[in-house]
């Protein structure tokens, strides 16, 4: 475990900043389904504004499957009128050439890794382009604010930190996903920064105690992993149908192995310390801010050091010790140092 990055509670809100804002109406636009992270963000952050008086409202694309064209003249309408236009993701940047809009950007992924399909890899990376179209661009983490000005040169950036469900706790119901068997847990959609490969290695040099949980669809290229190391009986991928279901998975887990080779932010790691799930990660990029104040740090190259990392905690003193340091980590993204932050930089746009 490492010290913690300062993460300093919200700024401070000008009574009158804050007035300005509450006299606008915030839309918000999302192209993700349910249960993709970017979903989840927009959802969470429309409930934070909405809970704190704001007047938002949310044009869900991802579920409604309209076109999103269909939806340009009314934004625009709304746009002259003084609205604030924020976009969920760079995907939808297409449209900051035709509104001022705020653009959130959860990381660079595609500057530095293939998706599982090269075509929507260079559909991002084309994307990428139109952030310098937008009004102002918040980043997750200054890690990606640090790389949105040294690799695209975007000035124009804010820090808003993720906040966490009210349903990530210590206190609630656990799932038990596999009886008798100590869960490490992993969630997230498999794309090759997750590190996945690297983790079923680890697995292998574990005793047969230790089985591999995943939240998250799965690579053809995981699965080929499992059946060549020989992981059948000790690998399961299950489904988490809202924030309740994942928070109960958290909570009846063993540990978490998180060991990203690059992550602009990393909000399970966040969720699962919420819940009091030890946290075993790597602290590339925007983890030195999401997981190095509360989880044990590793190696993510090194298999052998996931292992080590995981056998540590059969100590139960230090597995309480992780688990008490990431409830705390983790208390630092609430959803009220979220709206400071968010409100902070919204002025900027006004």
């Amino acid at each position: 475990m490492e010290n913690s990055q300062p993460l300093p509670d919200g700024p401070s809100i000008n009574s009158e900043t804050l007035k300005k804002i509450l006299s606008k109406k915030v839309v918000l636009i999302n192209d993700h389904p349910a249960g993709t992270g970017i979903y989840s963000y927009t959802i969470s952050l429309y409930k934070n504004l909405m809970e704190h008086g704001v007047r938002v409202e949310l044009y869900d694309y991802g579920n409604r499957g309209i076109l999103l064209s269909l939806l340009l003249p009314r934004i625009m309408k709304l746009n002259a009128a003084g609205s604030i236009v924020h976009l969920s993701n760079p995907n939808l940047s297409f449209i900051a050439s035709r509104v001022n809009s705020v653009i959130t950007v959860h990381d660079l992924y595609y500057l530095h890794y293939e998706s599982n399909s090269r075509i929507w890899s260079w559909y991002c990376r084309r994307n990428y382009k139109n952030l310098y179209n937008a009004s102002l661009v918040i980043a997750n983490s200054h890690s990606t604010e640090n790389e949105l000005k040294r690799e695209m040169g975007i000035d124009k950036v804010k820090v808003v930190y993720p906040s966490i469900d009210k349903e990530f706790k210590e206190k609630g119901r656990k799932q038990i996903v596999w009886q008798g068997k100590k869960v490490l847990l992993h969630v997230g959609y498999d794309m090759p920064n997750k590190n996945i490969i690297t983790i079923l290695k680890a697995l292998k040099m574990l005793p047969e105690e230790y089985v591999l949980v995943r939240v998250g669809k799965d690579s053809k290229r995981t699965l080929r992993a499992v059946k060549e190391l020989g992981l059948e009986s000790r690998y399961m991928n299950i489904r988490a149908d809202g924030p309740e279901a994942l928070a109960s998975i958290y909570r009846g887990s063993h540990a978490m192995v998180f060991p990203s080779l690059y992550e602009g932010f990393g909000i399970p790691v966040v969720e699962a310390m919420a819940c009091g799930l030890p946290v075993i990660s790597s602290d590339r990029n925007g983890l030195k801010e999401s997981a190095s104040g509360g989880a044990l740090i590793v190696d993510p190259l090194e298999p052998k050091a996931i292992a080590d990392a995981v056998l540590s905690l059969e100590d139960h003193e230090l597995y309480n010790k992780i688990r008490a340091a990431g409830i705390i980590n983790a208390s630092k993204f609430s959803q009220e140092n979220q709206f400071k932050q968010l409100i902070s930089a919204y002025s900027v746009e006004l």
